[in-house]
């Protein structure tokens, strides 16, 4: 029996939604091969901001997913190119320059985090899978001075930056390197935008997000009244929560006599970075307290099984094209009406007006509609369609997988 060796790189030492689906994925991946005769062996390789394992759910669900804690590893990841990332240089405007002007000492912050990453011995696996957007160029440039000769699949979960940086980086990359590059996008529009970066030749491939283990049980099909409207993500802005709590807020009285009992918002401040994340929290805290209401109930970070069984009507706000919109199935699955913006991948999981409803983002009036319709009985509609809308996408995510593994 063969056995092969991948290094699974995370992009972050907390566990999101992103971390979620790479556990979730190594794990399918894991018994794929076990299944084809293999003996694959992996490594777990997560950074860390101020000490090794500073997030514990992360490296637990790792262990509950049924591997072992000897087969996680940490390394130092330098704060501050850890938060460049979340700087959101485009929309500094002038101050911009002063982030240039501090190009060599992220260089040699640059230079540190590869260094302690060098000090874990990699150069012995068959695939090094790249996690994310941040730990990409460490990774990659680790990989040329190990001389790698195996598969470097970067698997990108969001949307490039730089795209014109990014296009010489890889034509550099392409004539000193052994090593096999790839790219994984995890939605067809993401995978599109790396087509569009990267030198022709390069192989793209596609791979959604598992479902994970959700149990179908539609809170919604038992109700007439008292529903619980809910939204879950990270909290950012681009994340449109603070336009979901603005709506739930002015709004209030017209839900009540809909029948929602109340506004949940599952989440928190995940990624301890700078730039338009910082206070974000307390902003939303600001508009419950401007309007003086119990109807908005913010429940802090729970399992997605515990979130849906809670939630009667979910809705998906992001203001800008989400890269997937791992929610949006996990409400499918559990049987959850589901209401979304529907913007870049997101718009690949919604068939409107059959899995789901969509809404333009700031349409408050068009939301409420949306509501409105969920709360009638054509919800049971929504949550027949959308469970087979789930398992058409968790059957499209099986067969990506087995090609490209």
């Amino acid at each position: 029996m063969s056995s092969k060796k991948i290094n699974c790189f995370f992009n972050a030492p907390y566990l999101g939604g992103a971390e979620r689906s790479f556990i979730h994925q190594c794990k399918d991946l894991r018994e794929l091969l076990i299944e084809q005769g293999d003996s694959p062996e992996f490594k777990f390789i997560i950074p860390f901001l101020n000490h090794a394992g500073e997030d514990r759910k992360l490296s637990d669900l790792i262990v509950e997913s049924g591997f072992s804690r000897q087969q996680i590893v940490y390394f130092n990841y330098h704060k501050h190119l850890f938060g460049l990332g979340r700087a959101q240089l485009s929309r500094l405007g002038l101050f911009k320059w002063f982030y240039f002007a501090l190009i060599p000492y992220y260089c040699w912050t640059f230079i540190a985090t590869l260094q302690n990453l060098n000090r874990i011995r990699l150069n012995q696996a068959d695939i090094w899978w790249v996690g994310g957007n941040k730990v990409g160029p460490i990774a990659f440039v680790l990989a040329f001075f190990q001389g790698h000769r195996g598969r470097m699949i970067w698997h990108f979960r969001d949307y490039l930056s730089f795209n014109k940086m990014f296009f010489y980086f890889w034509q550099l990359i392409q004539k000193v390197s052994a090593a096999s590059v790839e790219f994984i996008g995890n939605s067809y529009d993401v995978t599109e935008s790396i087509k569009d970066s990267v030198p022709e030749g390069l192989q793209c491939w596609t791979l959604y997000n598992p479902i994970g283990d959700i149990s179908f049980s539609p809170t919604a099909s038992q109700k007439s009244t008292g529903f619980t409207l809910s939204t879950a993500s990270m909290f950012a802005p681009w994340k449109g929560i603070h336009f979901l709590v603005q709506f739930a807020c002015m709004f209030e009285k017209e839900l009540r006599e809909l029948g929602i009992a109340q506004f949940n918002v599952y989440g928190d401040e995940i990624y301890k970075t700078k730039g338009d994340h910082s206070g974000y929290k307390q902003e939303l805290h600001q508009i419950t307290a401007q309007y003086k209401t119990d109807f908005v109930h913010f429940k802090g970070l729970k399992k997605p099984q515990d979130i849906f069984d809670e939630s009667d009507i979910f809705i998906h706000g992001a203001l800008r094209p989400e890269p997937f919109g791992r929610v949006l199935i996990e409400s499918y699955r559990s049987g959850t009406p589901l209401i979304s913006t529907g913007l870049g991948g997101s718009g690949e999981l919604i068939d409107n007006e059959s899995s789901a409803l969509s809404f333009i983002p700031y349409d408050y009036y068009g939301l409420y509609e949306c509501v409105s319709k969920m709360c009638s009985d054509e919800r049971f509609s929504f949550i027949q369609e959308g469970r087979l809308k789930g398992d058409d996408i968790n059957l499209k995510y099986n067969c990506q997988l087995s090609e490209i593994f």
